[in-house]
């Protein structure tokens, strides 16, 4: 029983950090500057973490270690991005953001 608790708490503050960071980093964005996949990626976080939330609340914690590991991944991803969110949205996540059309594009094994 106390586990679960801990459990549910855990998830619940968790998710509360994610979604918030998320909302804040989607006030930040706009769609006609901004590369709408990446909005869509902060949108959809927010929403696992609203999900998380509401099944902490009124499932039992059967997942719990999936859904604090799924919750924490993102955690950590928004932390340590946030250094280049000190100015507002980085210049990477628009349309036009150099690197990010064709002729640019990079493969996944580099260029020799």
């Amino acid at each position: 029983m106390e586990t679960d608790l801990a459990a549910r708490a855990t998830i619940v503050l968790l998710a509360l950090y994610v979604a918030g960071a998320c909302l804040c980093r989607v006030n930040l964005l706009h769609g006609s500057t901004h590369r709408r996949d990446w909005i869509a990626v902060y949108i959809l976080q927010a929403a696992f973490a609203a999900g998380a939330i509401i099944d902490a609340l009124l499932l039992p914690a059967e997942h719990a270690v999936t859904i604090i590991s799924g919750l924490l991944g993102v955690a950590m991803f928004l932390r340590l991005s946030r250094t280049s969110w000190a100015n507002g949205a980085p210049a990477h996540l628009e349309r036009k953001a150099p690197g990010h059309g064709a002729a640019n594009a990079v493969p996944p094994w580099g260029r020799r």
